[in-house]
């Protein structure tokens, strides 16, 4: 008893670090923040009625309503957590349905505790399963499916790299954590499990947060410089910039430029991901970075083009988005020379185009 106690405690003071670690990061937004220290919340809440539930349970029968409203919490809470993770750090699909689903199965569970459906406690203070258990642990099951599912939807929507295995690896985790009371029930570490499987996931979310440009969602400057300091013998450097892109935010405002960096950034993403990784440098500025040669790059101008012209033929307004690159080779040239070529073959670009007219003017 006073080993699980123990790790009830520890899972406690980890769920605490982790919700006031989210509440004081200023990185993530404020919906964000509350989301992680809920799905916190909701892990103590569902530890403290497991291990209340433990501490009673054979004990005196005085305490058998608060056994019976404790195993009542645990079993209404447990199949919330994936729901608040989802929500918390990833992009959930209907989450107002996965909602109501949360809140059928919290009545459900009040229900059955008159009927003894899904456990019962009974005059001498002891727990037992009964019949509708099952309900309970497929609503947990799919709970985490969803947690995990909607985290990774989340994550593919980036280049971070590496965090799928790691995902992979947190599952596992909670898993053989989670499962270890099946089949050793003496052994109770399932909330401590949940609990670091959170600080994980949290961790996770915000090292996401701090490579990822807000505002596009493609990896920020801190990424392309730490990539520029380990490319490797042979890449293609590109930059691209959008035309006339002050003129669009000093007439139509700051909103509608964003608007464009992001319809740029998916531009290039569809055009380039599979190929290389993208970048928003700043301002209206973006850089791909693609490993090997410039066999492809015709063909992916090609499809740059049609890219942009499929947005323009649904949005007169969206502009031109200007481009130059350069190899580099690490046995033949020095980074800097080739950034500055890139750079150079770019501005080279927008002048021929501002020369032939095609750059665009807005006018009201």
């Amino acid at each position: 008893m006073g080993i699980y106690l123990a790790t009830i405690k520890i899972a406690l003071i980890i769920l605490a670090i982790t919700a006031t670690d989210a509440l004081s990061n200023r990185m993530i937004n404020k919906r964000r923040r509350l989301l992680v220290a809920t799905t916190c919340l909701c892990i103590a809440l569902a530890g403290i009625g497991e291990a209340i539930g433990v501490v009673t349970n054979g004990g005196s029968s005085d305490f058998i309503v608060a056994h019976k409203m404790a195993k009542l919490l645990e079993f209404s809470v447990v199949p919330a957590l994936g729901v608040c993770a989802a929500m918390a750090y990833g992009n959930p699909v209907k989450p107002k349905i996965a909602i109501v689903a949360v809140c059928v199965h919290g009545a459900f569970q009040l229900v059955a505790l008159q009927f003894n459906l899904v456990f019962s406690v009974d005059s001498n203070n002891i727990y037992d399963r009964q019949e509708f258990y099952w309900v309970y642990v497929l609503a947990s099951v799919f709970s985490m499916i969803y947690a995990f599912t909607s985290i990774l939807k989340r994550e593919r929507q980036y280049q971070v790299g590496g965090y799928r295995l790691v995902l992979v690896m947190n599952i596992i985790f909670l898993i053989i954590g989670v499962g270890i009371e099946f089949v050793f029930s003496p052994i109770k570490i399932d909330y401590l499990s949940l609990a670091i499987a959170n600080l994980f996931l949290s961790i996770g979310f915000f090292r996401t947060e701090l490579m990822v440009d807000s505002t596009t969602g493609l990896l920020n400057r801190r990424c392309y410089e730490a990539k520029l300091e380990k490319l490797g013998n042979k890449a293609v450097i590109m930059y691209f910039d959008i035309d006339g892109f002050k003129e669009i935010n000093d007439m139509y405002g700051h909103d509608v430029g964003d608007k464009y960096l992001k319809k740029t950034a998916q531009i290039l993403k569809n055009t380039y991901s599979r190929y290389g990784t993208c970048y928003r440098v700043g301002g209206d500025e973006f850089c791909v970075i693609m490993p090997g040669g410039d066999e492809k790059l015709t063909q992916l101008a090609e499809t740059l083009k049609n890219e942009i012209d499929e947005v323009k033929a649904q949005d007169k307004i969206m502009p031109e988005i200007s481009s130059g690159y350069a190899v580099y080779d690490a046995g033949k040239s020095h980074i800097q020379r080739i950034i500055e070529e890139a750079d150079a073959m770019l501005y080279i670009s927008k002048g021929i185009r501002q020369e032939l007219g095609e750059e665009r003017k807005y006018i009201d």
